[in-house]
């Protein structure tokens, strides 16, 4: 569905609690605008119902303009639960317009995750690789996640779910982090038996239960002691 905007309030906010609305903010006097704005709408109308296209006019609704920090046009501001949760500026081929779009819409990986997200945070490990051994494609914060699930079970997986996980990617901090852990988790008991050994080993044994906080008490207190 696309429209001109008559009521942002309506049209964008609360109905971008129903469905991803993307908003493009356009002039009449903008070429690259003129020529993108089919593209657009063609692809608002592919999507049937599955997000809105929304058209402001920046002449005619600076004040938006204003609100939104447009400081050129063509530029595309995605709304999510009356939020903006992404933008960008220029025109776009309709590829990466959907590439943009693909994050913030139903998707079978993208229900995955957020499966796994919910049970990662109430510690129920079992269900993340549930939910991610099966689902087709994941992504790399699908592949740490499956990575984190198993660090509390089987820390031997960990390592080819990272290995997933490319170099340069915004989840590649989170992958290194986690396989320095497993790392830890399997050399434990390679150092030598002590009172330190045993802190240091039940820090490690927090971090597969999420239990950070203790983890790094834990730790500290070897740094003090030893």
């Amino acid at each position: 569905m696309a429209y001109d905007i008559t009521d942002f309030e309506s049209q964008v906010i609360l109905r971008s609690r129903e469905v991803p609305v993307l908003v493009d903010f356009w002039a009449p006097w903008c070429g690259p605008c003129l020529q993108f704005a089919p593209a657009l709408e063609s692809l608002a109308a592919e999507a049937n119902g599955l997000w809105d296209l929304a058209k402001v006019n920046i002449d005619e609704h600076m004040e938006l303009a204003t609100t939104f920090r447009v400081r050129s046009v063509p530029t595309v501001i995605l709304f999510r639960n009356g939020l903006p949760v992404g933008q960008f500026s220029g025109a776009r081929s309709s590829t990466q317009v959907k590439e943009f779009l693909a994050p913030h819409l139903p998707s079978p990986q993208n229900s995955a995750l957020v499966k796994a997200r919910e049970a990662l945070a109430v510690g129920k490990m079992d269900a993340v690789r549930e939910t991610l051994e099966s689902a087709p494609d994941k992504d790399d914060e699908g592949w740490c996640l499956l990575a984190h699930a198993w660090l509390a079970s089987d820390p031997n997986r960990v390592a080819e779910c990272i290995a997933r996980v490319p170099v340069g990617s915004k989840w590649s901090a989170a992958a290194e982090g986690l396989g320095l852990l497993a790392l830890a988790i399997q050399s434990v008991g390679t150092i030598p038996e002590s009172a330190s050994r045993d802190v240091y080993a039940a820090g490690l044994d927090a971090t597969r239960k999420l239990d950070w906080e203790t983890a790094l008490q834990r730790w500290l207190s070897v740094m003090r002691d030893d």
